[in-house]
């Protein structure tokens, strides 16, 4: 293409990969989103090469001389409107809807936070108190634990400022989960410490790395897969920690449709916290009650496994088909709404059942984790399969006048 700043290109291919990985994209999304930028170029040469902590772009022509970026990225979270708003601008331009300064312009002067830090506060006490309700938990559990996610909120603070590793930051806030949770419980033995401590501890399941490893992992990309599948099961060491100050077990069950409501209320939650487009936060919470209303339903009449493929093949589904009708992300809404049926309490179980020498218990909830871990991961990828054989059909189909 004539008259075009290929450094101005290159650069802000560059700002859009930097900005999607470091908002915790999945690797072949960006370098999806890379190569919609450099097409444009018209140029011989366009490739892009990323991994989970960096990336590298080139652009050759015999008209030009190469031109070659290599960013390394340290940091990373998660930010579902960062990833979502740079995906429009990238598609944007490649559509020429914007030119490249516009384009440029725009990933540079993106809003970071869509919401104010004290909405996110206060979804991480209601969402901590809302997961308590939708594994179970009565109205009391529910006010305990709002308190222990009120204490979590504290430290999560003191974390930002003191700038801990992550896997210290979480290993730190279990210990403050556990310890409160248990005093709780010796001051009011009618609570049931399981459900204070799972509800608690939902905020801090990476639900986005356990998404973009079996994504990624579709793509064609394992080492990035594998890291990714790395990074979601190191925060699970913490549950030594919560089984440590673990005192007793007392199950009890809601009604299935207040537990669909709690559903829909800790998934808004957690989007608000994620920052999720505000556009999505709506369907997000009913994508999470329809995916629990499923997995309540088939646990019924089948077994959990089961429940939790159908589940995770229902949310899958309707992830890709709203995502499409609202043109943002598929993982805006899968992430949120997936992490219904995460075997969090699978993963606590285990652990527990470790630390009371109970090996039969242990097996028994380890196998029960890893089957519903697959099952997951097996419904994404065949929803995942079917869209990506679809727009290979569409693509080969020849058009018509």
């Amino acid at each position: 293409m004539e008259n075009m700043d290929y450094k101005l290109l290159i650069d802000t291919a560059a700002l859009a990969g930097t900005v999607m990985l470091e908002n915790g994209a999945e690797i072949y999304r960006v370098e999806e989103t890379i190569n919609y930028i450099l097409k444009v170029s018209g140029l011989k040469t366009t490739q892009a090469f990323v991994i989970s902590t960096g990336f590298m772009i080139s652009l050759d022509d015999p008209d030009i001389d190469a031109l070659t970026v290599v960013r390394r990225v340290n940091k990373s979270t998660t930010n579902l409107n960062m990833i979502a708003s740079v995906n429009d601008i990238s598609r944007k331009f490649y559509k020429g809807e914007i030119t490249l300064e516009e384009a440029f312009y725009q990933i540079k002067h993106l809003k970071r936070n869509v919401y104010p830090w004290w909405l996110k506060d206060i979804c991480i006490i209601l969402g901590v108190a809302f997961f308590t309700g939708m594994f179970g938990g009565n109205w009391q559990d529910m006010f305990y634990t709002g308190i222990v996610g009120l204490c979590l909120v504290g430290w999560l603070h003191i974390g930002k400022v003191t700038e801990f590793n992550d896997l210290i930051q979480d290993l730190i806030s279990s210990v403050i989960i556990s310890v409160i949770a248990s005093l709780f419980v010796r001051f009011n033995p009618q609570l049931h410490l399981n459900h204070v401590i799972v509800g608690a501890i939902m905020v801090l399941v990476p639900g986005a790395a356990i998404t973009n490893a079996i994504r990624d992992t579709l793509h064609g990309d394992y080492a990035a897969g594998n890291a990714k599948i790395l990074e979601s099961f190191c925060p699970c060491s913490n549950d030594c920690t919560w089984c440590i100050c673990r005192i007793s077990y007392n199950g009890r069950c809601c009604e299935m449709i207040m537990q669909c409501i709690f559903a829909f209320c800790a998934i808004i939650s957690f989007s608000v916290i994620n920052e999720a487009p505000k556009k999505c936060l709506f369907i997000n919470g009913v994508l999470g009650m329809a995916g629990w209303a499923v997995y309540l339903y088939i646990d019924r009449i089948s077994t959990m496994l089961t429940a939790t493929f159908v589940s995770g093949l229902v949310l899958a589904v309707a992830s890709h088909i709203l995502a499409r009708i609202l043109k943002t992300p598929v993982t805006t809404m899968l992430i949120p709404a997936i992490l219904t049926i995460v075997p969090g309490a699978g993963m606590y179980q285990t652990v527990y059942n470790l630390f009371l020498s109970d090996m039969d218990g242990a097996l028994s909830s380890l196998v029960y984790t890893i089957g519903a871990a697959g099952a997951i991961a097996i419904a994404i990828f065949l929803v995942d399969a079917f869209v990506v054989a679809i727009k290979k059909i569409v693509k080969k189909r020849p058009q018509t006048d």
